[in-house]
């Protein structure tokens, strides 16, 4: 059984509040769009973009760096309307003339872009686990490259965390959760180049036993019982780091995707 949405959004956002993956997240990116910050206009497709706390640090950012005159633009896709709205609100909110902004309620494979729309920067950001075709997603967003675009996917590798996802939430419909191996197979069945690095961060599960068990539910993406919840804590001290609290190896695989023979243009400080 899966939480409720309501019991959902208040796990994740406890998750959210426990963990440092987040800013791990965001600077990584911003430093990988900050390579681009010459260009004199940068398009950026967010997939999954939720409500946009990601893209909007990101996209602040890039205005920021960008050279007098030099436009942006945003697009993001969800298929959770009330997320999507404040995505919009939330870059539109920046107050950058420079940045042009649009939201698309959907999946990734219903977003329509015009035949010769591309993007420079396509990004996934925990959110490749939602599709169902796999190769067929990351081909996509090869193919939505503009030339010497690159695709940015922040995934989960199955670690001590996620293998208590693995045994403990209900199967997706179109089998096993994939985590970055799986991207990374996927990735080396398309003509592209990648490189890939594990972000190291932790989340402090700590309390998640005892105050709000909508914590615990988000971090296994089940709903427990009492006698399950105690099983799940001891076996997550077991994989504890040392010292307070119950802080547990939360890291990210970071790939950087490319066409390949699209080479990707020398940029300053790259």
């Amino acid at each position: 059984m899966t939480p409720d949405p309501d019991t959902y959004a208040r796990g994740h956002a406890l998750f959210e509040a426990r963990s440092d993956q987040r800013s791990r997240i965001v600077s990584w990116l911003g430093d990988r769009l900050a390579r681009r910050a010459g260009d004199d206009h940068l398009s950026v497709l967010s997939v999954g973009c939720g409500d946009g706390t990601v893209d909007r640090a990101l996209a602040a950012r890039a205005c920021a760096e960008a050279a007098p005159g030099a436009t942006r633009s945003w697009t993001g896709v969800d298929p959770h309307s009330p997320g999507v709205a404040s995505f919009v609100a939330g870059l539109e909110g920046l107050g950058r003339e420079q940045l042009a902004v649009r939201g698309h309620v959907g999946t990734f494979d219903s977003l329509l872009t015009g035949p010769d729309e591309r993007f420079d920067v396509v990004v996934f950001v925990h959110s490749l686990y939602y599709v169902p075709d796999l190769d067929a997603a990351l081909g996509r967003a090869v193919a939505m490259l503009a030339p010497g675009g690159e695709l940015l996917v922040l995934h989960a590798p199955l670690g001590a965390l996620n293998e208590l996802v693995a045994d403990l939430a209900p199967p997706a419909a179109g089998g096993p959760q994939p985590w970055s191996d799986a991207v990374a197979a996927a990735l080396a069945r398309l003509p592209v180049d990648v490189a890939a690095e594990d972000l190291a961060s932790t989340v402090d599960l700590d309390g998640g036993d005892g105050d709000d068990p909508a914590l615990l539910d988000f971090t296994v993406q089940t709903v427990l019982d009492d006698a399950a919840r105690t099983a799940v804590v001891e076996r997550l001290r077991r994989s504890a780091e040392p010292g307070p609290g119950l802080r547990v190896a939360h890291p990210v695989t970071a790939f950087v995707v490319h066409p390949r023979g699209d080479t990707p243009p020398l940029r300053s400080g790259a």
